[in-house]
């Protein structure tokens, strides 16, 4: 019983030197800036859609544009640009004329192969634009998300679009 106390003690006493030989540190880290995308015009559109040439898929083409800013952009040596991609099964974009002849943006690239359900859009004058004309299996609702692309130091706050291709 006696050395159940001595060592309950010891253990008490090496715990408390431990605490107290550790130095109080305040770790200051830099706030994380918000990069959100806020949704200008093109969401809840509705297309008729048509049988594709040569393909078992439906071709929906939207008459506007789904647009995007990103408000009180910090100061950045680059672009701030901005992925949609089409996050709904079996989703993809086809080629569509483009805002500004498609001078601001590319199809997002895995190696050396595009992606067909992404777009890589600068921001420019305050907004990304990107026109869409979509292949889907079915007549359905499909989802486009628009994601900031962001920096160390900074956190992204994507938005979507709800299109539904009739």
């Amino acid at each position: 019983m006696r050395a159940a106390v001595v060592l309950a003690a010891s253990t008490l006493t090496l715990a408390a030197t431990t605490n107290a030989a550790q130095p109080a540190t305040h770790a200051t880290t830099e706030p994380v800036r918000i990069v959100r995308a806020m949704i200008v015009s093109g969401d809840g559109q509705s297309a008729h859609a048509y049988v594709a040439n040569g393909k078992r898929l439906y071709e929906a083409g939207f008459p506007a544009a789904l647009v995007v800013r990103i408000p009180s952009q910090p100061h950045r040596k680059e672009f701030f640009h901005v992925i949609f991609t089409c996050v709904s099964q079996d989703c993809t974009f086809v080629a569509t004329d483009q805002p500004d002849g498609g001078e601001f943006l590319d199809r997002v690239k895995n190696g050396d192969v595009e992606s067909d359900n992404a777009y890589d859009v600068k921001i420019h004058n305050g907004i990304a634009a990107l026109r869409v004309t979509i292949d889907s299996p079915t007549l359905r609702t499909v989802v486009v998300r628009a994601d900031p692309v962001v920096q160390n130091g900074e956190r992204a706050v994507p938005t979507s679009f709800s299109l539904r291709v009739r």
